[in-house]
C-alpha cells in the first residue's frame, strides 16, 4: 500500500516536472521571439504599404562634445507627393534609448530625397522609426496632371540654374529619341554655348542627368542613390 502511494507521488512529481519544463519551453521561446522583434535594427515600426515607400536610412556620425551626430535619409520610392512626419528614435548597442525627435518632410516629389541632422547622447547605434503621412498626386505648378506638361517643367525647372548653365537662351526638348522615358536635352546659353544632355524621367518624375561630351554620356545626378556618400 505504501509502495503504491509512493508509486504515485513520484507520477505526480514527475508530470509537474514535465508541465514545469515543457512551460518554460514555450516561455523561452516566445520571449526570443519577442526579443528578436525590438531587437531588430533600422526597423519601421509601421507595416502600411503606401507608407513603406518612403525609404529611411540612417548614418551615425562623429562624436562633439556631450552629444554624437546621427544623419537620417528620407527617400519618396512612391509615385505621388508626400508630406507627413518621421518619428525617429535612436539606440546604443545595449538596445537602449540616448535620442529621439521628428522629421518633417513637406511635398516629397516621386524619387526626391532629403535628410535631417538629429542629436543623440554618445553610443547611438541603430534607429527605429515610425512614418505619417499624406500623398497626393503629382501635377504642374498650374495644377495640370498632363505627363508632358509635368516633364516641360520638370526640365525648365532643372535648367534655371544660371550657376550650373548660365543664361539659358533656349531650351530644345527632342521628342521620342528614344523609346521609353529618356529625353534629349539641348541648352544654348547667353552666350551662344551649346550643351547636350540626356534626362531620364520615372513615372514623370525626373530621376537623373547625363551630360554628352565627346560623344560621351557622364553621369551628373542620380536620385536612387539614397545616400549620397555610399
Amino acid at each position: 500500500m505504501n509502495s503504491d502511494n509512493g508509486q504515485r507521488g513520484m507520477n505526480k512529481q514527475s508530470m509537474f516536472i514535465f508541465l514545469g519544463l515543457a512551460l518554460s519551453v514555450i516561455l523561452l521561446v516566445l520571449v526570443s521571439r519577442f526579443g528578436s522583434m525590438m531587437n531588430d535594427k533600422n526597423v519601421d515600426f509601421d507595416n502600411d504599404d503606401g507608407i513603406k515607400k518612403i525609404i529611411v536610412a540612417s548614418e551615425i556620425q562623429d562624436i562633439y562634445g556631450e552629444k554624437q551626430k546621427v544623419v537620417v535619409w528620407i527617400q519618396n520610392n512612391s509615385k505621388k507627393i508626400f508630406s507627413g512626419s518621421i518619428r525617429t528614435f535612436i539606440y546604443d548597442s545595449t538596445d537602449n534609448l540616448v535620442g529621439s525627435d521628428i522629421i518633417y518632410p513637406e511635398n516629397l516629389k516621386p524619387g526626391d530625397k532629403t535628410f535631417a541632422i538629429l542629436w543623440s547622447k554618445i553610443g547611438a547605434s541603430y534607429i527605429k522609426w515610425k512614418t505619417e503621412g499624406e500623398f497626393k498626386e503629382l501635377t504642374t505648378s498650374d495644377g495640370s496632371t498632363d505627363p508632358e506638361a509635368i516633364k516641360e517643367e520638370a526640365i525648365k525647372e532643372l535648367f534655371n540654374n544660371p550657376v550650373a548653365y548660365g543664361e539659358i537662351d533656349s531650351i530644345t526638348k527632342i521628342e521620342n529619341w528614344t523609346k521609353g522615358e529618356r529625353r534629349k536635352v539641348i541648352c544654348v546659353n547667353s552666350k551662344g554655348s551649346k550643351s547636350e544632355y540626356i534626362v531620364y524621367f520615372i513615372d514623370n518624375q525626373l530621376v537623373s542627368q547625363y551630360l554628352i561630351y565627346n560623344g560621351k554620356e557622364t553621369l551628373l545626378w542620380n536620385h536612387f542613390r539614397l545616400n549620397p556618400m555610399d
